[in-house]
């Protein structure tokens, strides 16, 4: 039971959103770690065929994030569920957080329009709706909830993180870098409510 419910919990999302996410984390992947010049990765990045390096790399975080989910249905059902509602609000929150910090990498292109129109009002606003959409889960134990915010602060700090990087790389974020950050995101909170346990 537990390794059909880590899967699930793991293939569901996917399946919700078209897998759009993990095609821009292997589109990301491919393009800023393969080592050319800033025209090469977006020209890489922007190709609808996955490298070798992009397909691994999901395979791997894959791995990482359906066995984290495993281990945490076998030490608390309650901690898996509240995993599994909180990392999708706050991969969400990362992505706005990178849309609004980071300029936009391209003259034009798919995640152009989230750049021009997302403000300061608009990350206010989806910090305090995360925070309003996370609050409920301190109604079940004290413990979830402060895990969930530590798991907040973890995300940011990687944003930031994974934001510069990539401004460093190709002088901006792309859509594909959007998908990356909520890829990657969705593997770190349920890893901090497992660590939060052992």
């Amino acid at each position: 039971m537990p390794i059909f419910t880590g899967a699930l919990a793991f293939v569901l999302p996917i399946i919700l959103t078209g897998g759009i996410h993990c095609d821009g984390f292997m589109d990301s992947v491919d393009g800023l770690f393969s080592g050319r010049e800033r025209e090469k990765i977006l020209e890489i990045m922007k190709d609808s065929r996955v490298g070798a390096f992009g397909a691994v790399s999901l395979v791997l975080i894959s791995a990482l994030e359906i066995s984290a989910l495993i281990e945490l249905f076998k030490l608390s059902i309650i901690f898996t569920l509240a995993s599994i509602f909180a990392a999708p609000i706050i991969s969400r929150l990362m992505m706005v957080m990178t849309i609004g910090i980071f300029p936009y990498a391209r003259p034009q292109g798919m995640g152009k329009a989230f750049a021009m129109y997302t403000t300061r009002r608009t990350i206010f606003f989806a910090a305090v709706s995360t925070l309003l959409l996370l609050l409920p889960l301190i109604l079940f134990d004290v413990k979830i909830f402060c895990t969930a915010i530590l798991a907040l602060t973890i995300s940011f700090c990687f944003t930031l993180y994974f934001g510069k990087f990539a401004t460093k790389k190709i002088g901006g974020v792309t859509g594909d870098i959007y998908g990356a950050v909520s890829t990657l995101v969705e593997l770190i909170v349920p890893i901090i409510f497992l660590l939060s346990l052992i």
